[in-house]
């Protein structure tokens, strides 16, 4: 009896050993999902987060992680995954994906890849939502509860584009364009912090107070000092709460009336003629919200009759592009040679293809290159080779 109590003793023991250590195997992801429209969920609605192995182009991708959630009728929605972490293989990529259904019915879904390292992923991971679904908002949505005194967005900044130039009395970092747009058909705000793209939404009040909200941003690390710049910028954002326009200077101030940031009406919102593009080489340095891969070439070149083409890494592709002297441009009818290439070239050859499909501005100061959609969202940025 005492060999048999002792051999069960080692075997409830090793039992606990080993589950202690499969405990030590798994990795947890954390973060937040949301959307930009002012739209409260009803209460079937269902969100699912899922970690995905996105390594091979033509295959189905694989799901390592998933959680399901009820939202609860708003947004940010937090989220966790437990990764596993003998699942996860050195030299393959990984992405989170996220989406919300009403009753089977899809309303919102990620558009944008979202890369991560699962097991070296500690920061929260911001995932941006788009309404998949036509129409100004999901039938059956809710209003937002954002009270009775709410007001229009002021025409003064409606459809405006702001470039920073100080944050409280520190000047802004030269070279780096931190930009903010107020999008007067959804009330919603967007930009670049000077290394990410972001967006979120902005609420008035009639006593002439704002609120920005639900901002979220891509997760791209950089370099400083642009990487401090933006997360002060984003602080200001959060304490802003009024504002103050003199002239083409547009001030944010908190709630106490302190200067938190200073920007100016962005030059190419006011007649300023760009650079000319034509016969000018430009090689990608961030697409679709991630930095171009190591030792892949993704090239741009404008054509001096009206066409661009290059390499996305892949395949070679070109096409008609129309540029105007105000910064907009066309260039999504391009057609492409039909290679398949395996993740990440060929996601970051989609990153491309996408932002020149969505690209409705550009921004250029002779040396960098910048892509931008309508809500002035940073889509691509590339420097100029020749």
């Amino acid at each position: 009896m005492l060999f048999s109590a002792r051999t069960l003793s080692l075997a409830t023991l090793a039992s606990v050993l080993m589950a202690t250590s499969a405990l030590a195997q798994s990795h947890t992801i954390t973060g937040d999902i949301a959307y930009r429209e002012r739209i409260a969920l009803p209460e079937t609605a269902i969100a699912t987060v899922s970690l995905l192995d996105v390594s091979l182009a033509d295959a189905p991708a694989v799901t390592l992680a998933e959680q399901v959630i009820d939202p609860a009728g708003q947004v940010p929605i937090g989220f966790v995954l437990d990764v596993d972490e003998s699942a996860i293989e050195d030299g393959r990529s990984y992405a989170i994906s996220a989406r919300i259904e009403v009753e089977g019915e899809l309303w919102f879904i990620n558009d944008t890849r979202i890369a991560v390292d699962p097991l070296n992923q500690t920061e929260p991971v911001a995932v941006a939502l788009v309404n998949a679904r036509s129409g100004d908002a999901p039938s059956g949505a809710d209003d937002a509860e954002v009270g009775d005194n709410t007001a229009a967005m002021p025409a003064d900044l409606a459809g405006t584009t702001w470039l920073l130039t100080a944050l409280g009395e520190n000047q802004a970092v030269d070279d780096v364009d931190t930009t903010l747009t107020f999008n007067a058909e959804d009330g919603g705000v967007g930009g670049n912090g000077g290394c990410n793209s972001y967006g979120g939404t902005i609420t008035f009040e009639e006593a002439g107070t704002f609120d920005f909200s639900e901002v979220f941003s891509t997760m791209m690390a950089c370099a400083e000092p642009a990487m401090s710049q933006e997360r002060d910028f984003f602080a200001a954002l959060d304490a802003a709460a009024t504002y103050g326009l003199e002239g083409e200077t547009l001030t944010l101030l908190d709630a106490e009336g302190n200067g938190v940031a200073t920007l100016v009406a962005n030059p190419q919102e006011t007649g300023a003629v760009l650079p000319d593009l034509s016969g000018s080489q430009w090689r990608a340095t961030m697409l679709g919200g991630e930095a171009v891969a190591e030792g892949v070439e993704t090239t741009l070149e404008f054509e001096t009759d009206g066409t661009a083409g290059g390499n996305s890494g892949c395949n070679g592709y070109g096409g008609p592009v129309t540029l105007g002297e105000d910064g907009s441009i066309a260039m999504g009818d391009f057609v492409a040679t039909q290679r398949g290439c395996a993740d990440p070239i060929g996601a970051q050859e989609r990153a491309l293809f996408d932002a020149y499909t969505n690209a409705a501005r550009y921004e250029t100061d002779g040396a960098t290159l910048s892509l931008l959609d309508e809500s002035g969202a940073v889509l691509a940025e590339f420097i100029r080779v020749e």
